[in-house]
């Protein structure tokens, strides 16, 4: 019984602190790795759930000021962070093509055409936020014709296999169409 009951006045700790390194890691993953690896939607997911983590650590710490404070804190950084997922679902967008950066610099004013190892702080330090409203529209355009990409793909495949022939119909002079 008192072990158990040390297990349970610990388990806030370890998820405290395990949420803490998790973020530092991912932060610094999302913010200085290669931004083209990089899944919006996922990332707003773990937000989301270390955000609200957090918030129940904070109402759990309530009498304890030193760890609700670490909460507090890394609740803050990830409304931070929060702020940039609009502009991050807008580039990380795996329908975006060359003409879509292209389409993007005309928006911004300058050629924005990332690399393999651009960042996502590099393309936050653009200050591509003042004109999010015109690159969503391009964004979304960007995904529109990636579905319909997707969905011509799966077509091709489904019909690759199958073969059709022409035979006449009849004395008509008509030919039909047969699988």
């Amino acid at each position: 019984p008192q072990l158990q009951q040390m297990t349970v006045l610990k388990d806030p700790f370890n998820k405290l602190w395990h949420t803490v390194e998790e973020h530092q890691e991912k932060s610094d993953e999302w913010l200085n790795g290669p931004f083209l690896n990089l899944d919006a939607e996922a990332i707003e997911e773990e937000i989301g759930n270390m955000w609200r983590l957090m918030y129940k650590l904070t109402k759990t710490f309530s009498d304890a000021p030193e760890p609700k404070r670490v909460a507090e804190t890394v609740k803050m950084k990830l409304d931070k962070f929060r702020e940039h997922l609009p502009l991050l679902q807008v580039i990380c967008n795996p329908g975006i093509r060359d003409r879509h950066w292209k389409q993007m610099g005309e928006t911004v004013g300058f050629e924005l055409k990332p690399d393999p190892t651009t960042t996502l702080s590099d393309m936050l330090d653009l200050g591509l936020g003042k004109h999010l409203e015109k690159l969503e529209e391009i964004s979304s355009s960007a995904s529109k014709e990636y579905s319909l990409e997707k969905a011509m793909e799966k077509m091709q495949s489904e019909w690759k296999d199958t073969s059709f022939s022409l035979v006449d119909y009849r004395d008509t002079g008509v030919s039909v169409l047969t699988a």
